[in-house]
């Protein structure tokens, strides 16, 4: 094989292989954005069936606490009111504040979807422009190689 094919199709190759590499890349980068899409919805339902767990066991405390009151023969007014709306108030505060966390878990996991999304996206173009810079660099080689030589 004369060195100016060979030349060539070294250039190709390593262009294509370069290029390849580039979409490898944003393969991964796009499964990594589509489970951490995934794990953000499977954080936030993790919160809400932790907040509606949480919510469940605050009442079944105020349950209690109101047959703690009515077995001491005490009405709900006064001080045991004011505990028992203390109490609820905490609780729906907690409740609040697991969701919060499930949202703002899931936000996270949002955004490194959307970074991974972006980094795809610059894999992609990284593999098209060193694929560009192969060949670029394969034909000016080709050019001097021919001219030297004093064929085309």
């Amino acid at each position: 094989m004369d060195p100016a094919t060979a030349l060539l199709i070294g250039t190709a190759v390593t262009a294509g292989s370069t290029v390849l590499q580039g979409f490898a890349a944003a393969n991964q980068a796009e499964a990594q954005a589509k489970f951490q899409r995934r794990e953000a919805r499977m954080q936030e339902a993790a919160a809400a069936a932790e907040e509606e767990s949480f919510r469940r066991s605050a009442r079944r405390l105020r349950g209690r606490q109101l047959v703690q009151i009515a077995k001491s023969g005490g009405d709900l007014s006064g001080s045991p009111l004011e505990v028992f709306a203390d109490s609820a108030a905490e609780a729906e505060l907690d409740a609040q504040a697991i969701r919060f966390a499930g949202s703002e878990q899931a936000a996270r996991s949002r955004a490194e979807a959307g970074l991974s999304r972006l980094q795809a996206r610059t894999y992609r173009i990284g593999g098209f422009a060193g694929g560009a810079g192969a060949l670029g660099a394969g034909l000016s080689d080709y050019t001097r190689l021919t001219a030297k030589r004093g064929t085309p």
